[in-house]
């Protein structure tokens, strides 16, 4: 959760920013943005996954703008009218390789090959240019007031100085009073997505954030950013011995790509 809110809160910065997940899961992403005052749109295959979010939201934030779709989230069929609707799009794709089965359905991304999984996340990508706003971005410039956090790293010299960039942005307040002001950049519309990688012996990695990123850029976005996400999974010790014998480290990162249109 508090990964989600950090990305909601960090790239989207908007209370009230029209935010879709396309492949919902437990719904983590949907209540991170429900909580920061954002219209949340969440799809995932599952049933019984798209009534238990909707149950948490009712009991904890029965006042949450959420819209939810039991629906293959890939095609996104009840959003093809749209276009440029979203403000942001943040998901977790399901992983490629994945061990575990969570669906019986022939359309669950988690039960495919790669080529057809490729295939798919292509559609997906392609779908994503359509709804989401296009970026509107500056170009980078000299900014004094990193010479004078170089020059000075005391912490409150670091303090004062954001606080003064800070001031420089424009402003909105959040609708919750629990969400302080958030600095607002109306031209940014990122495409959010946390990923993982799968070791499949003689093949090797397979990692899914070099696959993604050469399906955006070929459906025409541009990757803005990449940040790693530290894990700390207690189930991580099982796994010793079998990494050692493989010469495998322990997998204890996930990564998270950000694109725009522009």
């Amino acid at each position: 959760m508090d990964h989600s809110l950090f990305l909601l809160e960090y790239f989207v910065r908007r209370p009230g920013a029209r935010v879709l997940d396309n492949f919902c899961g437990k719904g983590t992403n949907l209540i991170a943005g429900l909580w920061m005052g954002m219209e949340m749109h969440g799809f995932d295959l599952n049933p019984r996954l798209i009534d238990r979010i909707q149950d948490v939201v009712d009991e904890h934030l029965p006042e949450g703008d959420l819209h939810l779709y039991n629906e293959n989230g890939v095609h996104l069929l009840p959003l093809q009218e749209e276009e440029e609707s979203f403000d942001a799009i943040i998901t977790d794709p399901p992983y490629l390789n994945c061990p575990d089965l969570y669906t019986e359905e022939p359309d669950d991304l988690s039960n495919m090959k790669q080529p057809e999984w490729e295939e798919m996340m292509r559609e997906a990508f392609r779908n994503y240019y359509r709804l989401i706003k296009r970026s509107s971005v500056k170009d980078k410039t000299f900014y004094p007031l990193m010479l004078r956090m170089t020059s000075d790293p005391t912490e409150e010299a670091w303090t004062a100085a954001m606080a003064e960039a800070i001031d420089r942005q424009p402003k909105t307040k959040s609708t919750r009073d629990s969400v302080t002001e958030h600095e607002v950049t109306p031209e940014f519309h990122p495409v959010i997505m946390k990923m993982n990688a799968s070791r499949r012996a003689e093949t090797g990695m397979v990692s899914m954030d070099f696959i993604l990123a050469r399906i955006a850029a070929e459906e025409g976005f541009t990757l803005w950013d990449r940040t790693f996400n530290t894990l700390a999974p207690a189930a991580v010790s099982v796994s010793t011995l079998r990494n050692y014998d493989f010469h495998y480290t322990h997998k204890n990162w996930e990564t998270t790509l950000i694109w725009i249109k522009q």
